[in-house]
């Protein structure tokens, strides 16, 4: 029997041993480039009972779900996830992530809720931009940013990952960029300004150089 980590957080020097010590593992580490490999993998490790693991788990379904250039099966990603009977913390935010970049963006906020209500694990700092994006995908921005307001009481909203989700969230309604006052003190804007330039940048830049009122809203003048 192959030995089993169950826990959420194994030392990383056992994990990698883990991998090392499973040929069928180390070849989905190493050799697993489409999904046709992955079935073939996965199949055996349902055979050998190592696919109940949840370190294994976690890697097929990180293939799965994240894979670009078309690796990756949505669809089959969730149905590992929900033979996962115990989904810790980077289970749950791979599956969300992956929805989140679908063409079923709304099955991510599906995810999200059902992970508040009946999960034991509670989302944290890279839970919340997959959530964002998906609202964003929907076109549903200011659904998505009624957010803030818990990211603020979990006290995350300096957090780098979750402000540049906010801020992309705002800047994808056109009406939301005029409304958009910034928050923060002067001496914690100078990475969040740069930001905020290449939000107008990357939305229109045309728009901003006719409507320099825009660049007035992102940036109130305060005084020295």
């Amino acid at each position: 029997m192959p030995p089993c980590f169950c826990s959420c957080n194994p030392p990383s020097t056992s994990i990698t041993k883990f991998i090392s010590d499973q040929p069928f593992l180390s070849m989905l580490e190493t050799k697993c480039k489409t999904m046709k490999d992955l079935k073939k993998i996965h199949a055996h490790l349902i055979k050998t009972g190592l696919a109940k693991d949840i370190i294994v788990a976690s890697r097929v379904l990180a293939f799965c779900a994240t894979s670009r250039g078309g690796g990756g099966d949505i669809n089959y990603a969730y149905l590992v996830f929900s033979n996962i009977e115990k989904p810790n913390l980077f289970t749950w935010n791979t599956i969300i992530r992956g929805f989140s970049q679908s063409s079923a963006p709304e099955k991510a906020i599906s995810l999200f809720v059902d992970m508040l209500v009946n999960s034991s694990i509670s989302p944290e700092r890279l839970t919340y931009p997959s959530v964002f994006k998906a609202y964003t995908q929907l076109g549903l921005a200011r659904d998505g940013a009624q957010l803030h307001g818990r990211i603020v009481k979990l006290g995350l909203e300096f957090d780098p990952f979750i402000r540049n989700s906010v801020i992309h969230i705002r800047f994808s309604q056109k009406s939301d960029r005029m409304k958009f006052q910034v928050m923060y003190k002067k001496k914690k804007l100078q990475i969040l300004a740069a930001q905020l330039i290449l939000g107008c940048i990357h939305i229109n830049i045309n728009e901003v150089e006719k409507n320099p009122e825009y660049s007035a809203a992102l940036f109130p003048l305060e005084p020295a």
